[in-house]
């Protein structure tokens, strides 16, 4: 099985690729490709930085919204230690899963499971 499946393959400008995808979408792939060459990891991070960061402003405000609007939200501090803990809590686990995840990629870890 080959190493590149899970992975992005390398896009250059060529012709046939902008004749086959079209030239919009052939230069958004470009842009994240992992060979670095067309387009920088700082255009990539600004790309990302442009769409996540408004998301994360739009969902704290509806949560601002709803915790203010719902009513029954009465907690005293040991409620908002626990909120907390919560959060941290499970925030860690996503990303340490998400790390397991791209390391077994990256070492192929998994190849021994897809080729069985």
């Amino acid at each position: 099985m080959s190493k590149d499946i899970g992975r992005v393959a390398r896009v250059d400008d060529s012709r046939e690729v902008k004749e086959a995808v079209g030239t919009a979408y052939a230069d958004s792939l470009a842009a994240f490709s992992p060979s670095g060459q067309t387009g920088s990891l700082f255009r990539q991070l600004a790309l990302a930085a442009a769409v996540l960061i408004p998301l994360l402003l739009v969902a704290i405000a509806v949560g601002a919204w709803n915790w203010n609007h719902v009513g029954g939200a009465n907690m005293d501090g040991s409620g908002y230690v626990a909120l907390a803990i919560g959060i941290v809590a499970t925030l860690g686990l996503g990303i340490g899963l998400m790390c397991l995840v791209f390391y077994s990629n990256r070492h192929d870890y998994d190849e021994g499971a897809a080729g069985s």
